[in-house]
């Protein structure tokens, strides 16, 4: 979703104007510049679409330092072998932990 759908659909829901861009300033949202257009990936929101999902920040967060923003977006995207082949995102429907240590792996590998 670009990040002005994001902002009106925030704000349509009783949001301050500027959450996305605080969200974006402190590090808890990632996106990508697409077309002169800022994209953030919608799996990083919970269902209904309006708050963050903390399990993403955690996992993000062990990936912050060894990623920038857009490669940790496309790890969340990518199947994984330390997980099965299956992909962060999809694997966190099974819990945190074994995704979170897929995470600290590869920060390790990608800071070598």
């Amino acid at each position: 979703m670009s990040e002005i759908a994001l902002q009106e659909r925030l704000h349509q829901r009783g949001h301050p104007v500027d959450l996305v861009s605080t969200w974006l300033s402190q590090g808890k949202l990632r996106c990508f510049e697409w077309h002169s257009l800022r994209w953030l990936p919608m799996f990083q929101l919970s269902a209904d679409g309006a708050s963050l999902r903390q399990d993403v920040l955690d996992v993000a967060e062990e990936l912050s330092g060894a990623m920038d923003d857009l490669e940790i977006l496309a790890w969340f995207a990518c199947p994984n072998g330390a997980l099965g082949d299956q992909t962060p995102i999809a694997s966190l429907r099974h819990g945190i932990r074994p995704v979170v240590e897929a995470a600290r792996l590869d920060h390790f590998l990608a800071s070598a």
